[in-house]
């Protein structure tokens, strides 16, 4: 089983524990009450993606009413954008979206961004995100 059969599995499991499975229905940039800046990094991140054919979903629901801003089937990694990150509350979204019963070992690793610390010009941020986004 590659990485995107076991993350679509894991997402069925995640419906089980709590959370809401909206893989199959939900294709684009979902908003989530985000601010301007959140929602211009979470969408250059989703377009970035799914230009490189990957699949890739935002907003996804996770057991406890979480929400997870993109994660990406195709090299199972989680996308945070979050302003102000917080040592202890990375620590606890980390803890929280690694939790074994429900994306457990099956996510490769988390990468935050904050808004704030990116540029404000589309391409700009474009460009900065290429070089952090894991597009293999």
């Amino acid at each position: 089983m590659n990485k995107k059969e076991l993350l679509r599995q894991k997402l069925g499991i995640i419906e089980k524990c709590g959370g809401q499975r909206e893989w199959n229905k939900k294709s684009g940039v979902n908003r989530h009450g985000d601010q301007y800046r959140h929602f211009m990094v979470k969408s250059a991140i989703y377009e970035i993606l799914s230009d490189n054919s990957h699949e890739v979903r935002t907003e996804v629901e996770i057991p406890n009413e979480w929400i997870v801003d993109v994660i990406d089937a195709d090299t199972a990694m989680i996308y945070e954008v979050e302003t102000n990150l917080t040592p202890a509350s990375k620590k606890s979204k980390v803890r929280r979206y690694l939790q074994a019963q429900c994306m457990g070992p099956v996510i490769e690793d988390i990468i935050f961004f904050d808004p704030t610390e990116l540029p404000t010009d589309i391409f700009e941020l474009k460009k900065e995100l290429k070089e952090e986004l894991i597009l293999n």
